[in-house]
């Protein structure tokens, strides 16, 4: 029994810092009166050290109605837009200068097709004439490898609203296992 309550209170401690996270910047969304919903979601995969790792375990996201999703995970953040893969030329990627921030296909998310810690801007560059045609959208991630503030979150997500991007509502079917104020009552 010992174990077991040792561990339920790790799994509170580290959900418990992630809840509080999520809620602190809802509430700064909701102050400025814009339309976000967030839930727990499984299911994700993570760049560790160059390699993709599944992660089975929910994380708070955060969705802001129509522009972006925020996921915040154990060590940092992520910000994540999508553009539609035909308006990929006209996109203006010299305005994400200053984030870290990879460009991968929505079908073939396992693939990156830029990752700006990486490559240069001249393989920015090329990507614009390898776009795979299978993927209808590219996403955008800005990458945060440590907690933003709240002002440096709000700052991204305004950048990708003024950039055009989007983000199609969940699908909870497609995610397999997530809790949303909206299901709420499955999980009871």
């Amino acid at each position: 029994m010992a174990d077991i309550r040792k561990k339920i209170d790790e799994l509170n401690e580290v959900y418990s810092r992630l809840r509080e996270k999520a809620v602190r910047i809802v509430g700064a969304f909701k102050k400025l009166e814009a339309d976000v919903s967030w839930g727990w979601y499984a299911g994700h995969n993570v760049d560790v050290r160059g390699s993709f790792v599944y992660e089975a375990f929910p994380i708070p996201v955060i969705t802001v109605k129509d522009i972006c999703e925020i996921g915040v995970d154990l060590k940092g953040a992520y910000i994540e837009g999508r553009i539609f893969s035909a308006e990929a030329d006209a996109f203006d990627f010299d305005r994400l200068a200053g984030y870290d921030f990879c460009v991968y296909g929505s079908d073939s998310y396992l693939s990156e097709l830029y990752d700006s810690r990486k490559s240069g801007e001249d393989e920015l560059d090329e990507l614009m004439f390898s776009l795979d045609e299978t993927d209808s959208e590219l996403c955008i991630d800005l990458i945060f490898p440590a907690m933003p503030t709240i002002n440096v979150i709000i700052e991204a997500c305004s950048l990708l609203m003024e950039l055009g991007t989007h983000i199609l509502p969940v699908d909870a079917g497609e995610l397999g296992d997530c809790y949303t104020a909206e299901n709420e009552e499955l999980f009871n």
